[in-house]
């Protein structure tokens, strides 16, 4: 038989004819589908560089509009040339005013990191006879370790937290019971209850 008339012969002249036309282009390796993807990639990035330079292109041109646009306004704005007219000249010599040592000695003899202290009266305020009955109302009692009285002062419309022997309104709580308390005032002794 003829050798090229076999099939198994023709089967095999195929395969080699199409080996040699494959082996002819050039072998898809990793390294080339990269090269192709990475060549995808930079035109990407190449599109998105030219907008980014578009974008800084035209806020560049949008600031310096808006700066020239603003000299212009400030151009625009009438300064009147004409000197101020002077109605009355003031000679402060001729005011009270005092001498730069005298302003010097006054913040000297301060403290500029207090406050001003108010000036107190010379004589005492004298305090009428107060009838505490009358003035204060007995809101609450909380006995306990220490007893605590709740006071509201009617004038003031004050709440008061008092223990035994503090003072309100020249009176002092002389002593706390259930229900009632105490208070010396000017050696006199008043009871409030609740």
């Amino acid at each position: 038989m003829d050798r090229d008339g076999l099939p198994e012969e023709k089967l095999l002249k195929i395969i080699r004819e199409k080996g040699k036309s494959v082996s002819s282009k050039k072998p898809e390796t990793k390294n080339d589908l990269g090269k192709v993807a990475s060549s995808g990639f930079d035109r990407v990035f190449r599109a998105l560089n030219q907008l980014m330079i578009l974008v800084i292109l035209a806020l560049a041109g949008y600031l310096l509009y808006i700066f020239i646009s603003f000299q212009n306004r400030v151009d625009d704005i009438i300064v009147d040339d004409k000197a101020a007219e002077v109605s009355e000249v003031v000679d402060l010599k001729e005011e009270n005013s005092k001498p730069y040592e005298y302003y010097a000695q006054e913040i000297e003899g301060r403290d500029v990191f207090s406050r001003p202290q108010p000036e107190q009266e010379t004589e005492p305020v004298k305090v009428e006879d107060i009838d505490l009955s009358e003035s204060l109302r007995l809101v609450g009692i909380v006995l306990g370790d220490i007893p605590e009285v709740i006071i509201e002062d009617v004038k003031s419309r004050k709440i008061f937290f008092l223990h035994q022997g503090d003072e309100i309104l020249e009176g002092r709580v002389q002593s706390i019971e259930e229900g009632k308390v105490i208070l010396n005032y000017n050696g006199s002794e008043t009871e409030l209850f609740q």
